[in-house]
């Protein structure tokens, strides 16, 4: 592997080694872990998880994201944010029901409003 020095480089700005891995560098930035949750939990509930799958889901140290911010806001809070956002937004649900075409019929398809009631299907 090449151990190149690049003295008073910006790490962004190194040039790419084919003999060293890629890594990321993160940093703390000022930010709201309320919005965060809100914004995480809607694009999630959008896209057809449920209620119970996203409770969960923040329970889990392997999500990191839900997770953090269920660490930093408290158990409390974040219970009620996500509760507040699956309130709103509810679960977003489909069902396509396909048929042979015969005759040129179209194919149906069906596409339910989002849910309200927080539970999956």
């Amino acid at each position: 592997m090449a151990d190149i020095e690049y003295p008073n480089l910006d790490p962004r700005l190194r040039p790419a080694e084919p003999d060293h891995p890629m890594s990321l560098e993160g940093d703390v930035i000022s930010g709201d872990p309320a919005l965060l949750v809100r914004c995480l939990a809607e694009e999630m509930l959008m896209g057809g998880m449920s209620a119970p799958e996203l409770t969960a889901l923040s329970h889990s140290p392997q999500y990191q994201s839900l997770y953090a911010a269920r660490v930093s806001l408290g158990h409390e809070a974040t219970d009620r944010i996500l509760g507040e956002v699956i309130a709103r937004v509810g679960v977003f649900s489909s069902e396509v029901w396909e048929s042979p075409i015969q005759d040129e019929t179209p194919v149906a398809l069906t596409v339910s409003a989002p849910r309200r009631d927080g539970k999956g299907d």
